[in-house]
């Protein structure tokens, strides 16, 4: 993709290319839909978080760090619309640890289990 910006007031031009692809993530099974309010908020929560604090880089388990970070977001996101209201159902950090483990291995094996892969009906 190309994108070309021009200003006009002192005749500068900034060309930026990049490259883009698309992912896709699955969505947690078993979840009872009670409320979707703030189920974007939440997956792009988990999504910075896992970001932030999770790998950083494809290591010796060829964990994507992308994928991860998608995959945790709707893990919180999945969480999130199984209660009432924006924040009831959100998982606190001693949920994720339960359910998902403490290490990044075991966060990432629990996810792989836990999320099915979307499908269109």
């Amino acid at each position: 993709t190309m994108l070309h910006v021009r200003n006009y007031c002192n005749d500068t031009a900034v060309h930026c290319q990049s490259e883009h692809s698309v992912r896709q993530v699955g969505i947690l099974r078993g979840t009872h839909v009670v409320d979707t309010t703030g189920a974007g908020d939440a997956f792009i929560g988990g999504y910075i978080l896992a970001k932030l604090f999770g790998p950083s880089q494809p290591d010796d388990d060829d964990v994507d760090p992308i994928q991860f970070a998608l995959s945790f977001g709707a893990w919180v996101a999945g969480r999130k619309v199984a209660g009432p209201g924006p924040r009831s159902a959100l998982p606190k950090g001693k949920e994720v640890d339960e359910e998902l483990g403490n290490t990044k291995d075991a966060i990432q094996k629990a996810l792989v289990s836990k999320l099915s892969p979307f499908k269109c009906v």
